[in-house]
């Protein structure tokens, strides 16, 4: 093996003053020694082996949504939108539309996400933890997970609001609990037991209050 002589100022310093492309060969190698690296691959090695299929990450695609596509559920009229499959799991999102003097979530928390809700149109009124905040079209709030919340239309017009929820996997049991509803107002078991399957604690001691001091009903 060829000797480095690291008094090279082409080796040991910058390699500005480097002759051709050898010596720039014998720089690298040098400079990664000093660095502390085990191995370096040489330039004449040949090309690096390819990736297997393992180890490249899948294409992502663009995706479309038309308007008032993906409408599902008579508890709410709610047209889910991205899902978790859609954003390798990031976030899922979905659009609802809250009559007049109704509620969009009974009382409950979660702990494994949080929910964002953006408002289009009227205003949305939203619980966590004692608070309520009335939020106005145009309006963002974060429901934070791990905190007691809910959310319901108290106006004389519709509302409607974007809510995203991150990391996404909540929109599978908005589906479920959709699919709930489909003949009717269910038990209220079923629900219970398809809220603790998806991470879901329902409090509903406190909605016949919460009913009664907004004038809004299931």
């Amino acid at each position: 093996m060829e000797k480095i002589d690291r008094s090279n100022p082409c080796i040991g310093g910058s390699p500005s003053g480097i002759a051709n492309r050898r010596d720039l060969i014998k720089w690298l190698v040098a400079a990664a020694a000093t660095a502390g690296f085990s191995t370096v691959r040489a330039a004449d090695e040949g090309p690096l082996p390819k990736p297997s299929a393992a180890d490249v990450t899948p294409q992502r695609r663009a995706v479309y949504i038309a308007p008032n596509a993906r409408r599902h559920g008579k508890f709410a009229q709610i047209a889910f939108k991205l899902n978790s499959e859609d954003t390798d799991g990031l976030l899922g999102s979905a659009e609802l539309v809250l009559e007049p003097g109704t509620i969009g979530a009974v009382p409950h928390l979660h702990r494994g996400f949080d929910e964002i809700c953006r408002v289009l149109e009227g205003t949305v009124h939203i619980l966590v933890d004692k608070q309520v905040t009335a939020v106005p079209a145009g309006g963002w709030h974060l429901r934070p997970r791990g905190l007691i919340h809910a959310f319901w239309n108290s106006g004389p017009g519709l509302a409607r609001c974007v809510e995203i929820y991150v990391p996404g996997g909540h929109e599978r049991f908005m589906n479920e609990l959709a699919d709930l509803f489909q003949n009717g107002h269910p038990k209220r078991e079923a629900v219970t037991a398809l809220a603790t399957h998806h991470d879901i604690e329902f409090h509903f001691e406190l909605l016949d209050d919460l009913m009664k001091q907004y004038n809004v009903k299931l």
